[in-house]
């Protein structure tokens, strides 16, 4: 079975999040906040929508959004991601929680508008 979604087009968003959140909170987001937050994303509302369209499982936008903030942690914890030095974690609830690593501010790169994004040091602005 093919994936319905891919680890390349939704943890650039997904990261997005956790850094437009903490600069707004200043503290850890928990997972079910940046899951929550996906629903509230365009981009990753179009990703999660095309998603749950491909399933055979009846999910809802909810559970995917969970499903994809969990593979994000899962893929830092096996030290298998790009992102694993741009944020700190702790867990909160028994979950993940993130902040942005002291010294660490995102850029994402894209060379095209199809493309995915890409994460680089610098600041947080997207480049198309």
């Amino acid at each position: 079975m093919e994936p319905t979604w891919k680890h390349d087009e939704i943890f650039p968003i997904i990261a997005h999040v956790i850094e437009r959140q903490f600069q707004q909170h200043q503290r850890y987001i928990t997972a079910h906040e940046i899951a929550a937050q996906l629903l509230q994303d365009d981009a990753a509302k179009a990703i999660i929508a095309h998603a749950q369209s491909q399933q055979s499982a009846d999910w809802s936008p909810e559970h995917l959004a969970h499903n994809m903030v969990a593979w994000f942690s899962q893929r830092i914890t096996v030290g298998d991601s790009p992102w694993a030095t741009r944020f700190e974690r702790t867990k909160v609830d028994d979950r993940w929680a993130y902040k942005t690593s002291f010294g660490h501010a995102m850029t994402y790169h894209a060379k095209s508008p199809n493309q995915s994004l890409e994460p680089t040091a610098g600041r947080r602005e997207v480049h198309v």
